[in-house]
């Protein structure tokens, strides 16, 4: 029996650095709405402060190294990420970070699969990967604290 390949295709195409955010596209108004809830969530639920501006920034410089990255997995997951090159020097290092943060969001079981496979961008400081990422840590890990 043949099997039909084309229909074990996504139906959306992987994300692809410089394309439209998802949810959000190109409008910067709602690019700058996504990272103020983001910059919110961050601070009450990893302790990581991070500026709305440092999130709408061309290329998020401050998550590329994946040190903050596993920051934010750690505290998120109440355990540290480990394995990590403390202070990377190249893409390689950089990109090894950024891995062991998705190695471990990858094994999360309502965490989207479609950012956790850019190494490459993360390691890069795409905005769309990194703004994607975190949009959808945030959906698997609750918007917020309990508050009791």
């Amino acid at each position: 029996a043949a099997v039909a390949w084309d229909s074990l295709l996504p139906a959306q195409p992987p994300y692809a650095p410089g394309a439209a955010l998802p949810g959000v596209g190109h409008d910067e108004r709602a690019r700058r709405a996504l990272a103020a809830k983001l910059s919110g969530w961050l601070r009450e639920r990893a302790g990581v402060s991070l500026s709305v501006e440092q999130l709408c920034e061309p290329v998020l410089a401050t998550l590329a190294d994946g040190l903050l990255l596993a920051q934010i997995t750690g505290a998120l997951e109440g355990r540290p990420i480990e394995g990590l090159a403390q202070r990377p020097r190249s893409f390689a290092s950089c990109k090894h970070n950024s891995e062991r943060s998705l190695r471990v969001l990858r094994l999360r079981a309502n965490m989207p699969l479609d950012f956790l496979y850019l190494a490459d961008e993360i390691a890069r400081g795409d905005p769309g990967a990194l703004l994607g990422l975190l949009s959808h840590m945030r959906r698997a890990y609750g918007p917020a604290l309990a508050k009791w």
